[in-house]
């Protein structure tokens, strides 16, 4: 390099201002380094965060089982109702108890608890579900929801009293008497383990009642409060060796619908006869079943036998060896069998309803040592499964408010997969996300470890 060239530098190097190589170089770079390592901490902080706002927006459907829901639009002509269904229920985090206003439910779920005791869920459309009462007490019956899911109906006590709740407005119907007086003042008592039955319209509802004095019926508990009892047809005080008459819901709205079995040991001989009263127990008319093949079990026992809610159509379940029921049509008109049965795999649970023209059947799909309930409808191209249920629920029994049935099919993230991790997804979201939050987070954590420690040596 030349002298003159040399120079030349010295003289830039003079005229650079002392701001741009300062003399606590090291000091500065370190601070940018710190500033540096901060943006990155932050712009992690920021992906956690958006990464559990993402984890949130997913698990608090699921965790919200308190919340309550806007009621939901029907053409019933009773107020609002629901209109659609889930498909998959699964077991929440959080689980409260039924508010005053939770809006039309779309199902009752019967649970095994940790010590054993049965208890009811009420599920609404999106699959939200929530504790019946503590005051609830099962008493070997059911609750049951009216068609379009407004009312719920149950009772709080072994014996009395019966509760109507309207989940819409929040209002409670309560039926106080214990026992149950009839019009000519005789005790009528409620009979356990039976099906409740709501007329079409949804404003009745048929209560199985009995009397040791006088012959059996039913009572009638209308949502405007009012009751009475209606008899069974036949004469009280008839022969102990009668066969029982059973109720087979309604025919219409004021028409109360009965099946009666002959006693014979011949399943070919036996006459099933079905009556139709009105509601102060007085015959409307009665017929014969013609089954088109012998009966093949024990039939009828209370669960098996319901009208459709247009009167035209009886559902039987007969009972068929190998865990199994056949479902046997029969027309109203003239008791003559429609085509053949349908076999129904799993074990029948809690009756039977109409979704419309359709039958569906609450059937117990076998879960290994726990419960697993679900429906199954009855359709042309043959039986569907309609939903599933968390095995952990140990599930025994499901009712549906028929309207829900009939609308629109609410689908999860996972359909009706049955896979035993994709009830599990929330617990495997939560886990990942915990790693990758960890994972963010150790690396600048150990430098900053060693900062500290370079601080204090």
């Amino acid at each position: 390099m030349s002298t003159a060239l040399r120079e030349a530098f010295d003289d830039l190097v003079e005229d650079v201002a002392p701001f741009v190589v300062a003399d606590d170089l090291g000091a500065t770079a370190w601070r940018t380094g710190r500033r540096r390592r901060s943006r990155r901490l932050l712009a992690r902080s920021a992906l956690v965060v958006a990464a559990t706002a993402l984890a949130a927006a997913a698990l608090l459907p699921g965790l919200a089982g308190t919340r309550a829901l806007p009621p939901e639009p029907a053409d019933r002509g009773t107020g609002p109702g629901v209109t659609g269904h889930p498909t998959r229920i699964e077991d929440p985090w959080l689980l409260d108890d039924l508010p005053d206003r939770p809006g039309p439910a779309a199902a009752l779920l019967s649970v095994v608890g940790r010590d054993n005791a049965i208890g009811w869920r009420v599920v609404a459309a999106s699959g939200h579900s929530w504790r019946l009462s503590r005051h609830y007490s099962a008493g070997g019956d059911r609750p049951t929801l009216s068609p379009d899911g407004r009312y719920l109906a149950y009772r709080t006590e072994k014996g009395w009293p019966y509760v109507i709740h309207d989940l819409v407005e929040g209002r409670r119907i309560v039926f106080r008497h214990q026992p149950a007086p009839g019009q000519d003042g005789t005790s009528y008592l409620v009979s356990g383990e039976s099906p409740t039955y709501w007329s079409p319209d949804g404003t009745r509802l048929l209560v199985p009642a009995f009397s040791f004095e006088a012959q059996d019926g039913v009572l009638v508990l209308d949502v405007d409060g009012t009751e009475r009892f209606t008899p069974a047809p036949g004469e009280a005080g008839g022969s102990p060796n009668a066969a029982p008459w059973l109720s087979a819901g309604w025919a219409d709205d004021r028409t109360p619908a009965w099946v009666r079995l002959s006693r014979t040991q011949d399943r070919a001989g036996r006459e099933v006869t079905v009556q139709l009263t009105d509601l102060a127990g007085a015959r409307v008319r009665s017929l014969a079943l013609r089954p088109a093949t012998p009966w093949q079990g024990d039939f009828p026992e209370q669960w098996t036998a319901t009208v459709s809610p247009d009167g035209r159509e009886l559902l039987v379940l007969d009972d068929v060896s190998g865990g199994a029921v056949l479902a046997r049509r029969f027309a109203m008109a003239d008791g003559a069998e429609l085509g053949t049965g349908v076999r129904v795999d799993g074990s029948p649970r809690c009756g039977t309803s109409w979704v419309g023209s359709t039958p569906a059947i609450a059937v117990a799909v076998p879960n290994g040592s726990r419960g697993g309930a679900s429906t199954a409808l009855l359709e042309p191209a043959g039986p569907r499964r309609v939903v599933a249920v968390d095995p952990a629920l140990d599930s025994r029994c499901l009712v549906w408010a028929a309207d829900a049935l009939a609308g629109e099919a609410r689908r999860g993230l996972f359909g009706m997969d049955a896979w035993a991790l994709t009830w599990r997804w929330r617990e495997l979201l939560v886990g990942a996300l915990a790693m990758a939050v960890l994972a963010a987070l150790a690396r600048p954590a150990i430098r900053l470890g060693r900062l500290f420690r370079n601080a204090f040596r």
